[in-house]
């Protein structure tokens, strides 16, 4: 679905946030589809399921892969996502033997949910950065202002109160969002097999 906030141009970035985009663009989910693919292989050849030597061509495809996002696209739309076309464009110009290292025992979904994950906790860095910066800034104003403010109650006025008190109301949540910040990338983030 065209989402025209997002994506004309037209009203900037007020709907959207750049950074964010970037960490969910297309040349880094194939980045992050590569690093899954060069981990399973390796771990195949780990494992024994493998020859060490197909397994060494295998990442060596994959390393000097430069996949067509053209090419992906239309296999999007004949398989409902770009990961088959990935793998054969990894697989093509090596023989079987070589190939069957690559991508095999796993899954198209375990690629997009794995790239996914790991776009997350990119996303999370940047969160955590942009949080700590805000819980920063705000405690330091909080700590330097005797400054009073004009409080109110269902749109009316009310006692004033101190300045430092509502940052303090910020602040609260916002510490706990950075307190959970940990737990939560522990529980997101997880390699997906299976399917």
């Amino acid at each position: 679905m065209t989402n025209a906030f997002t994506s004309s141009g037209l009203f900037g970035t007020v709907f959207s946030d750049p950074e964010v985009a970037s960490v969910f663009s297309a040349p880094s989910f194939l980045k992050l589809a590569l690093a899954f693919e060069r981990a399973w292989t390796e771990t195949l050849i780990t494992l024994g399921a493998v020859d060490p030597q197909d397994g060494a061509h295998a990442l060596t495809a994959i390393r000097n892969a430069k996949p067509d996002l053209s090419a992906l696209g239309v296999s999007s739309d004949v398989n409902g996502l770009p990961v088959p076309e990935l793998v054969a464009a990894l697989r093509r110009d090596l023989p079987a033997y070589q190939a069957k290292a690559i991508h095999t025992g796993t899954t198209s979904q375990d690629v997009i949910d794995t790239a996914m994950v790991l776009m997350l906790l990119d996303v999370f860095d940047l969160f955590e950065a942009r949080l700590t910066h805000l819980v920063t800034a705000l405690t330091d104003l909080s700590a330097h202002t005797q400054t009073t403010m004009q409080a109110r109650t269902r749109m009316q006025v009310a006692l004033p109160i101190p300045v430092a008190a509502r940052l303090h109301s910020w602040l609260s949540p916002l510490r706990d969002h950075l307190a959970r910040m940990p737990a939560l990338r522990t529980q997101i983030g997880q390699v997906q097999l299976g399917g």
